[in-house]
């Protein structure tokens, strides 16, 4: 199996359950100039909405807050990253942290027992434009933990696995601007790097060590989210331009 897949239509999600890929160039492709606009719109008008785990981390819970310093310099992250969540158990103001740092003084409906199941409802504010049709496109199946992302110059995650196996995340991502250099690296030394172009969509293989980072001058903004096992078989075989 090649590390970097470009034959999507020639895999399926059983396929992928292993260590022995990293990313998979998808035939997907998105008008990113008109993405661009789209975040441009929610960054002018949605600013006070934009969340960096390093500088919203005021938690009354020790626990949470323990968790939340894994994220300091010379941990997991280089520099802030921002990023707007874009779905949530209701139409709620404000920014909105990773789950895993909420502190439930802040964000009561968290400890609602079937938070989860209503965790992925978009927030009507953000869907709108070209993001509106590239949800439509692929349908909720396709979008949870949907996250708008920015990372401006030297800044990015260093070297982690999001979930170990057997519980595989193949996490979706849409570059929206990048360029040359900003890179993912893959592999137990971070031997194996790649770069990616804007307007086309990649599923990441996040069981693998990885890290990212932006050396660029330019900000680095992408879309991630996670599909569910029927909706990366349908991604695997779906080739489209969405402009």
């Amino acid at each position: 199996m090649n590390r970097f897949i470009t034959d999507p239509e020639n895999y399926t999600f059983d396929d992928l359950q292993n260590h022995d890929w990293d990313v998979i160039q998808t035939n997907i492709t998105v008008d990113s100039a008109k993405m661009l606009e789209w975040f441009n719109a929610i960054e002018d008008q949605f600013a006070d909405c934009c969340y960096s785990p390093l500088g919203d981390m005021d938690l009354a819970d020790p626990a949470k807050k323990e968790f939340a310093l894994s994220f300091m310099p010379n941990n997991l992250v280089w520099g802030q990253p921002l990023q707007w969540t874009l779905q949530w158990s209701y139409d709620r103001p404000g920014k909105l942290p990773f789950l895993q740092l909420a502190d439930p003084a802040q964000f009561p409906e968290i400890s609602d027992p079937d938070f989860q199941k209503k965790f992925n409802k978009n927030l009507p504010k953000y869907l709108f434009g070209m993001y509106e049709t590239y949800y439509n496109t692929f349908g909720p199946d396709c979008f949870e933990v949907t996250r708008l992302v920015k990372m401006n110059q030297d800044v990015g995650l260093r070297t982690h696995v999001d979930i170990q196996n057997p519980e595989f995340l193949i996490r979706m991502h849409l570059q929206i601007q990048i360029d040359e250099n900003a890179w993912w690296k893959f592999g137990d030394n971070m031997e194996r790097k790649y770069t990616f172009e804007p307007g086309k969509v990649y599923l990441y293989n996040t069981a693998v060590k990885h890290a990212a980072r932006n050396e660029s001058s330019i900000p680095w903004i992408m879309l991630h989210n996670n599909p569910n096992a029927s909706s990366i078989n349908k991604l695997l075989k779906t080739s489209v331009h969405i402009g």
